[in-house]
């Protein structure tokens, strides 16, 4: 019997330190197909990109410790080819910024889960 490889679901990081909107954006990427990783930290992000690949991050901008536009710099520092695409609930005033640090895209954190679906989907397809 000929059977073709299966491929594994692309692994989707997902950075948040409000434990619902990860809980929810990890069902929602899930029941996309994708595998998910949810971190809490900026910092956890970067400690796990030396060993653990992702296709694209989902990062909060509002973060403890390091906020997003710093995990985002750092990261890309790291693995330069790597798609985030930002979050935030004042998309509009970091556009700019994250373009300039190298997102992907920045989607506004209003639980617009098909938006955020279709840009991960478009992250993955570069």
């Amino acid at each position: 019997m000929d059977t073709a490889p299966v491929s594994s679901p692309a692994n989707i990081a997902v950075v948040d330190d409000d434990p619902l909107v990860a809980l929810l954006l990890n069902r929602v990427l899930s029941k996309a197909g994708y595998g998910v990783t949810v971190y809490q930290t900026g910092e956890q992000l970067l400690d796990a990109l030396t060993t653990t690949e992702h296709a694209v991050v989902c990062l909060d901008m509002s973060l403890p410790g390091l906020n997003g536009l710093q995990v985002l710099e750092r990261a890309r520092a790291i693995k330069p080819a790597l798609r985030v695409i930002l979050f935030s609930a004042a998309a509009d005033e970091v556009v700019q910024d994250a373009r300039s640090a190298g997102a992907f895209a920045v989607v506004p954190k209003t639980g617009a889960w098909d938006e955020l679906r279709a840009t991960v989907a478009r992250a993955l397809e570069r």
